[in-house]
């Protein structure tokens, strides 16, 4: 059984995160937990003898979460038709990233799926954004489902490296869970900028990696190496050029993680609005 977390600030792309989730798991086993947070900046703040003190929101604002909660709750029930999947809604009292972190122990939870407003104000909603915050803070997978992003199973997938670093039995794992899942494609993408050659610690990597999608995934798999003086542009026009459904990305390349997801200088947006960017951890 796969636990799944879904933050929801109820707007539209959050429920599209959340039908997303339910066209991707459509047949496999899964408890969604899906959780609304009332800030701590929520709260309202009175003096008293003592000085500052955080006393409760109003009632009528968890009475109001609560119900839109029961919503969708609802609205899921009717849309699934597999009887593998359970819901649970909670509305807790907190800061973001501390909740998220708590109830993936509590939970033992398996992926966060967070949606996104995409390209329109980028920099300004994902960097510092609840968003970014949970990617770069918190120790467990996230799927990043972009507002336009259409709710299916992707078909094929792109994995950019670097090769800077060996990737674990806990990311091949990953991986290897993800393309059977979908049942799709994976390219391994490596962009070259100004260094012509691999390295010979990049060479290693690579050869392994390649001994193991050759085992694992012998006729769906294949490396590419481009050449382009922006990495995240050339990634773009990968994307757009072989119609990729969805990218992978290792957490811990943060830099390159950060190059791909936050950068504001692309040349087309559709990057940030359309296609879903799986991040995942050690």
């Amino acid at each position: 059984m796969k636990n799944v977390l879904i933050p929801t600030d109820f707007s539209n792309n959050s429920i599209n995160a959340l039908n997303y989730a339910l066209v991707l798991f459509k047949k496999i086993p899964c408890n969604f937990y899906i959780v609304h947070v009332l800030d701590f900046a929520e709260r309202r703040v009175e003096v008293i003898a003592n000085g500052p003190s955080l006393l409760e929101a109003s009632p009528h604002k968890m009475a109001s979460a609560v119900n839109e909660l029961d919503k969708i709750l609802q609205t899921v029930r009717d849309t699934s038709q597999f009887s593998g999947h359970r819901f649970f809604t909670q509305c807790y009292y907190g800061f973001f990233v501390e909740v998220i972190r708590k109830q993936v122990i509590d939970k033992k939870i398996d992926l966060i799926l967070l949606g996104t407003k995409g390209a329109s104000g980028l920099k300004k909603f994902i960097i510092g954004s609840n968003a970014g915050d949970v990617i770069t803070k918190v120790r467990c997978n996230a799927l990043i489902i972009p507002e336009n992003a259409p709710p299916q199973v992707p078909k094929k997938i792109v994995f950019p490296s670097d090769f800077n670093f060996f990737y674990t039995h806990a990311i091949l794992q990953n991986i290897t869970e993800i393309v059977n899942l979908c049942k799709a494609s994976i390219s391994i993408l490596n962009v070259g900028t100004i260094q012509p050659q691999l390295s010979a610690m990049q060479r290693h990597n690579k050869a392994e990696l390649q001994d193991y999608m050759e085992e694992i995934f012998p006729s769906s798999h294949d490396f590419q190496r481009l050449k382009g003086p922006k990495v995240t542009d050339t990634i773009q026009d990968f994307v757009s050029n072989k119609n990729i459904d969805m990218i992978l990305m290792v957490a811990k390349n943060l830099n390159f993680l950060q190059q791909l997801l936050f950068t504001t200088t692309i040349k087309k947006v559709s990057f940030h609005t359309k296609v879903p960017v799986w991040v995942l951890h050690d």
